[in-house]
């Protein structure tokens, strides 16, 4: 299957290029010789391409602010930063509920409370330590104002992201436990009516 048109090259417009892409990942996840792997300690494997694509997201991310702050380029004069605005942020997420997916896991509340502490290890607990430091060099009045304005702020002082994204997975998360148990009760229904 042959890329999608970038948005800018064939007058399509970015929703179409979005679902285009969705497509374009469901029809690769279908077809299991297109999905390079590698083995990884303890038995799992990665999805290289994908690991390659999350990584890229977070390289324009990284340019972005570099731009954006190292340059004091604005969006409404810098030809790269509308460029980069458009899909760096939606892709990155993309990427990461597309690995959010566990095929063979069993999803019960027993399984996904040590998946969420290792998120809230991984995600969280990083993200609090970077902005303290960040409130520490930024901030003209106490920690703990600067912590409480933080926190209040939508941006949270640019760590949206990492909020937003733990949100996307504990949303995730209680869908498919909320899925499991429905299966399970389906099937106990079942049973029983094929048991009549």
């Amino acid at each position: 299957m042959p890329p999608p048109t970038p948005p800018f090259g064939g007058g399509k417009d970015v929703r179409l290029w979005t679902l285009d892409l969705i497509k374009m990942t469901m029809t690769l996840n279908n077809n299991k010789e297109l999905l390079t792997q590698r083995g990884r300690k303890g038995g799992g494997h990665r999805i290289e391409w994908l690991d390659a694509m999350r990584g890229f997201t977070m390289i324009l991310v990284v340019a972005y602010h570099v731009a954006q702050f190292g340059f004091v380029e604005n969006e409404k004069t810098s030809a790269a930063l509308p460029f980069l605005v458009l899909f760096r942020m939606p892709l990155f997420f993309f990427v990461s509920g597309f690995l959010a997916y566990k095929a063979n896991f069993v999803w019960n509340l027993k399984n996904t409370v040590p998946l969420v502490l290792k998120k809230l290890h991984v995600q969280i607990i990083p993200a609090i330590i970077f902005l303290g430091i960040f409130i520490v060099f930024k901030s003209k009045h106490s920690f703990w104002d600067g912590l409480l304005n933080a926190l209040k702020s939508p941006t949270k002082d640019g760590y949206w992201f990492t909020w937003v994204l733990l949100q996307m997975f504990l949303i995730y998360y209680t869908i498919s436990i909320i899925a499991h148990y429905l299966k399970k009760i389906k099937e106990k229904v079942s049973g029983k009516n094929s048991q009549l």
